[in-house]
């Protein structure tokens, strides 16, 4: 599946701390012709959304310094109309009740990644 790209594209903004998901999904992004940067660190992340136009933040609920979920409140705040899709090894359950955002489960294969920044993009 690939992703018209238009001119305005925004950025999505990938973060994980581990090394293997960021290359993995950078893989899959490149392939579908969409723009984005990748960060291990959210803080890094952070800065950097409030700096560009970010369409859509996907970071991974679980990681060291801070959480996902976190992020995605510091997010909202910068970008309030951009969304934001979690990616996590654990159970849906786990996101809180307040967490706004789309959730995909660790593992997942390309078409579903593409499917769901498709739904939200």
């Amino acid at each position: 599946m690939e992703l018209e790209p238009s001119p305005q594209q925004k950025i999505i903004v990938v973060v994980d701390d581990d090394p293997e998901v960021l290359s993995y999904v950078g893989k899959v992004l490149a392939m579908a012709n969409l723009r984005f940067v990748s960060f291990n660190d959210p803080g890094q992340a952070l800065a950097y959304c409030g700096r560009e136009n970010v369409a859509l933040l996907l970071t991974d609920v679980t990681m060291p310094g801070m959480s996902g979920l976190r992020l995605s409140e510091k997010f909202s705040i910068l970008q309030p109309t951009a969304k934001t899709l979690f990616m996590s090894g654990y159970l849906e359950e786990m996101l809180p009740d307040h967490a706004t955002g789309a959730f995909l489960a660790k593992p997942f294969g390309p078409q579903l990644l593409l499917s769901r920044l498709q739904e939200l993009l």
